[in-house]
């Protein structure tokens, strides 16, 4: 067969297993977007059934808390025709696609285009991440000239690794990890090529993986790339004779897709610049938790060695869905095979040096000093999570695992060597699983009365593995008894081990040196499936399209709300029994229902409804420093706001016009307007508008002064302003103060994501404040002449206005944004020049 046969047939082997295991979706219509979350919050609580509330995925709720309702968002400004630059949902509004963890501009965005629902179409988007994901790392592969069966199997490795399949709801990574593999085909095409084709399409790629993937973690691509780079070209046995020529070439044109990607890059710099956590938060680093512990990489064998959140047992440091490297326990081995299988002359020889080059990323990251200078002296890293990184490691275990199976196929093994291993191997997991069975059946009983140095070895291990997971209880040794008892209880974790018994049994048969190869591969295949089906299962949970942010009395009573105000919801504490951090069940494993959040997070935006409270990391400084200072007594909220105390100044300031408790709230300037879904909502007759005129302006140096005025009793909130002006140290210039204010009137004649239009006759001069975040790249033009904003009450925009009568339009388009397409636009005509000569 041709290469084209080839690429048909791989392609639909590919399809083929992504179908098989979502069947679900594509069969049933069912999707998995953790709406099952839902039903722990108001005003859902109460639609779904005990199964659906008591079977999570994960441990994670960020795909239904902020990742799909902000891809939503960006999706449902696009098919209105607008730039998703800004997102007024959330926070009092921020910047959209510059937290490109929404990845707007992602190719497989198509998906929205042709499915209406959009929960189903977000679930066919991350499948089709996943197939391009196996797609392009089959084609990479090739371009190895690794046997087709090899590169099949290692397609298939990546595609399904554990890091993939738990993550799979969070499709920055998966939507990102696409350009993985496809800029390393389009690199060795490049070097064996030298092709004028292959260079742009390397530089278009490039740009377009800065444009639609997360930036963050396209920079540790750019750190792998470029360490792939070097030792493709200067430590590959054999020699090139145009080696620093290509090599200069690929610089260049990769530079050439970094100014591509400009768009997004500066605006996402802008963005982390002005964040809460860069400016106030302290940085993962000097928090101390940015490190991936060495005794996590036991999971590369064991992936439940320390529980896992779906059996509501786990103890490791690391959070479950951040450190998942297992990639099946079969390429594993064939991972280890290839280290040693090839002599000289293979191209197996840079991959050593590169996964090499992996595992002391993750080392180095023990060392402090080295820590720092990675987040001082790397864009974008000083907000990024280390753990994340391990889809990294398990795209290169997954390549060499490939190159195992072909030194199998072509019979290049020291059978004797690793026979060896396996027989070590099985020894090892029957004598613990041995224990496991002992321990299952109580025939060991008291085993710290019994071992008491073994259990106080074992005791420090447990301590080092939870880190803070344990210390909820005073009692430790009894919460280690019951850790232990509970860890080796769990049956999964009899499976797991029966598992790999079962497979290296069979490995051991097939890696017979007179085993028919035919026969051996599909038998390998088959093992890896199973392993993968059976894991993967456990982390896509599918739930009905009607459990995705269905329509209830609440929402739809908001939603007909047309009066331009936002919405909060008010903490209240109602637990049964104790419940573990982290955990939604009691001691006895029921689950517990739990009120204390009314539309939390971003689940407001799918209802278009706008809310202070949000879920995002990078949101901007101004509103940490307001929030914290009025909400929080000066501890900042971090990057959930999921509920606020209540505090009627924030509110009145904030165009909060709906308060929304399960429980009465008696304050006498809240009416009651109804109870829906077991929530009180009511209308707080003070709440400032969204546009609104004040007669006076008070300036102040710093932000911190200006809250200090707006928490005392000289602030009249609608006769005047606090002003800053955030990016200079003096006072800003404000007009005198009017005496009496005059007659206003003023009326909002266009309001969408970003832009606003206002019709405004005033009698006497005065300041007319946007009631919106206030972000760098907001421009005031009154009478189409731009003018100055300033920030107001600390988190507003706010511009002076002569009297009379005039159209005031505020829009957001930031410089970083003008000046980022610029550079694009700079880029893509060098390379359609080059293109025609």
């Amino acid at each position: 067969m041709n290469n084209k046969k080839y690429f048909l047939i791989a392609l639909c082997f590919i399809l083929t297993v992504i179908i098989l295991f979502f069947w679900p979706c594509f069969i049933q219509g069912k999707v998995f977007i953790g709406s099952n979350w839902l039903g722990r919050w108001s005003p859902w609580i109460n639609a779904m059934s005990q199964e659906d509330l008591t079977s999570l995925p994960t441990d994670s709720y960020d795909s239904i808390a902020e990742l799909y309702p902000l891809k939503i968002a960006a999706i449902r400004q696009l098919k209105s025709g607008i730039l998703p630059l800004w997102n007024p949902y959330i926070y009092c509004g921020m910047p959209l696609y510059a937290d490109s963890q929404t990845l707007p501009f992602l190719f497989t965005n198509f998906i929205f285009f042709l499915v209406s629902n959009e929960a189903y179409a977000y679930t066919l988007y991350l499948i089709f991440n996943l197939f391009f994901i196996g797609l392009f790392t089959y084609l990479f592969l090739k371009e190895l000239k690794l046997e087709f069966y090899a590169a099949i199997f290692g397609s298939l490795v990546f595609t399904f690794s554990l890091h993939h399949i738990v993550r799979l709801p969070h499709p920055w990574i998966t939507g990102t990890n696409i350009f993985l593999p496809l800029s390393l085909f389009l690199l060795e095409r490049a070097i064996n090529k030298n092709s004028k084709i292959t260079f742009i399409a390397l530089s278009l790629v490039t740009g377009y993986m800065f444009i639609a993937g997360c930036i963050q973690s396209n920079a540790i691509v750019f750190l792998f790339w470029l360490a792939y780079l070097l030792l493709r070209l200067f430590f590959l046995d054999g020699s090139l004779p145009y080696k620093p020529k290509i090599g200069f070439k690929i610089i260049i044109f990769y530079i050439l897709g970094l100014l591509l990607g400009a768009v997004v890059i500066l605006p996402t710099m802008e963005l982390i610049r002005y964040s809460w956590r860069a400016n106030i938060a302290q940085s993962y680093f000097s928090l101390g938790i940015n490190k991936y512990p060495l005794v996590h990489f036991i999971t590369a064998i064991f992936p439940e060695i320390f529980g896992n959140p779906v059996d509501g047992f786990y103890i490791g440091r690391v959070n479950f869905t951040e450190g998942c490297i297992y990639i099946g326990f079969l390429p594993l081995i064939f991972s280890a095979l290839a280290i040693g299988a090839y002599r000289a002359k293979r191209k197996t020889v840079p991959w050593i040096s590169l996964i090499a080059l992996v595992f002391g990323i993750f080392f180095i990251f023990r060392f402090d000093f080295l820590s720092l200078i990675f987040y001082r002296f790397i864009p974008l890293m000083k907000t990024f999570y280390i753990p994340r990184f391990t889809f990294i490691y398990t795209f290169s275990a997954s390549v060499l695992c490939a190159f195992g199976l072909e030194a199998f196929i072509r019979k290049e093994l020291d059978y004797r060597m690793f026979r060896r291993i396996l027989n070590i191997f099985f020894i090892i997991i029957s004598i613990v699983s041995l224990i496991f069975v002992a321990n299952y059946l109580n025939l060991i009983f008291n085993i710290f009365n019994y071992l008491p140095y073994a259990g106080t070895l074992l005791k420090s291990f447990i301590l080092h593995s939870s880190g803070s997971h344990i210390t909820w209880q005073a009692n430790i040794d009894s919460q280690l008894k019951d850790l232990f008892a509970s860890f080796f209880l769990r049956k999964s974790l009899y499976l797991d081990f029966l598992f790999c018994l079962i497979a290296l049994f069979i490995i051991r048969i097939l890696f017979n040196a007179k085993f028919p190869r035919k026969l051996a591969l599909p038998v390998i295949f088959c093992i890896y499936l199973l392993d993968i089906f059976y894991f993967g299962y456990k982390y896509t949970n599918f739930q009905p399209r009607s459990s995705a942010f269905p329509a209830t009395g609440l929402t739809s009573f908001l939603e007909g709300k047309t009066d331009h105000f936002r919405i909060v919801g008010v903490r209240k504490y109602r637990y049964a029994g104790i419940v573990r951090p982290g955990r939604w069940v009691n001691r006895e494993g029921n689950f517990i229902k739990n009120d204390i959040y009314i539309l939390p997070f971003d689940t407001a935006i799918p209802y278009n409804i706008e809310s202070c409270l949000g879920y995002g990391s990078l949101y901007p400084k101004w509103y940490a420093e307001v929030a914290a200072y009025l909400l929080n007594d000066g501890q900042y909220l971090g990057g959930e706001v999921s509920s606020f105390k209540n505090n009627s100044r924030f509110y009145d300031l904030f165009n909060v016009g709906y308060i929304l408790s399960s429980e009465v709230i008696s304050d006498n300037n809240l009416d009651l307007l109804k109870k829906i879904d077991g929530v009180f909502i009511y209308k707080n007759k003070n709440a400032l508008p969204r546009v609104y005129w004040v007669p006076q302006a008070v300036p102040f140096t710093t932000i911190r002064e200006s809250l200090e005025f707006l928490n005392s009793s000289r602030f009249a909130p609608a006769k005047m302003a606090a002003v800053n002006d955030p990016f200079e140290k003096y006072i800003p210039e404000c007009e005198a103060p009017n005496d009496n204010g005059g007659g206003v009137n003023l009326k909002i004649v266009e309001h969408k994501p970003g832009k606003i239009l206002i019709d405004i006759y005033a009698e006497k001069n005065g300041y007319l404040i946007f009631n919106e975040a206030y972000f760098p790249g907001w421009r005031a033009y009154i009478d189409t002449k731009e003018k100055k904003i300033l920030l107001a009450n600390g988190l507003v925009k706010c511009v002076f206005i002569p009297n009379g009568k005039h159209t005031v339009e505020f829009k957001y388009l930031p410089q970083s944004f003008i000046i980022g397409g610029c550079l694009t636009l700079f880029a893509l005509i060098i390379l359609i020049i080059i293109a025609l000569l």
